[in-house]
């Protein structure tokens, strides 16, 4: 299931982690809040989950310096997340940059490992490369090639774990899945067997209309390998599956209902 809303602080978090417990299932392992990509980096700064990351990663990671621009950028953010100067503002933009640059980085390495797999098989079968989502999971408890840790910073390239999505409206208009997956959220093989509940549905107009301003601008701003899909003609789409949804309830329920 998948649940929408304007703003993220709007989501019954402790409610629904307290009936969870009531009803003895674990929180943590159903649930996950799809944050923004560059709050993924902050709170991996904050936890120091960095430092989970192998030391042979590392040297492939900071092969140009951009893993200690994110680390010294991510610094920067979580001790000053509230200031608007210009200043502030160009670093958020070298964040961006750099974040995204990091997850290209990942992608590049899991290649890599891939690649090196497939090199290292026996047998015809099992040289065939292997998928970047295989490979993830596949190396998620090694030794060598551990690559646990990138799910510690980003939760949603293992977003098929959980049954219950949370996420803000923006990310589905106009977030993109990463790493593992490509494309955009807002997309019918995506939301394909999830149900979908949008709260305060009629406040996420303005969003919708900045995320179509946005795609018009900047269409591919965030690209991740996979076939780009207009933002615009995705929000058309959920209006239609909405209005069609809605037409269907008023001719199969009783209008008392």
């Amino acid at each position: 299931a998948l649940f929408v809303t304007p703003l993220l602080k709007n989501l019954p978090e402790d409610s629904l982690r307290k009936i969870f417990t009531e009803l003895g299932l674990d929180y943590d392992r159903n649930v996950l809040l799809v944050k923004s990509n560059r709050d993924c980096i902050a709170d991996a700064f904050t936890n120091d989950v960095f430092g989970h990351i192998p030391l042979h990663h590392q040297g492939f990671l900071d092969r140009n310096g951009n893993l200690k621009r994110l680390m010294n950028l991510a610094e920067q953010f979580v001790r000053h997340p509230d200031q608007n100067d210009e200043l502030s503002k160009y670093k958020q933009r070298e964040f961006e940059i750099s974040e995204r640059n990091f997850r290209k980085d990942i992608y590049g390495l899991l290649q890599r490992i891939a690649e090196k797999d497939a090199a290292a098989s026996e047998t015809e079968k099992e040289t065939e490369k292997k998928s970047i989502r295989e490979t993830l999971i596949a190396h998620s408890g090694d030794s060598d090639d551990n690559t646990r840790w990138i799910e510690e910073i980003y939760p949603q390239v293992r977003d098929d774990r959980y049954r219950i999505l949370l996420m803000s409206s923006m990310k589905l208009l106009e977030g993109r899945r990463i790493i593992t997956g490509s494309g955009p959220y807002l997309s019918p093989d995506w939301l394909a067997n999830k149900v979908v509940f949008l709260d305060e549905f009629d406040s996420v107009k303005q969003d919708m209309k900045k995320c179509i301003i946005n795609s018009t601008f900047d269409p591919q701003a965030d690209y991740d390998p996979g076939q780009y899909i207009p933002v615009k003609t995705n929000i058309l789409d959920l209006f239609d599956y909405v209005s069609r949804a809605l037409l269907d309830m008023e001719r199969r329920y009783p209008s008392d209902l």
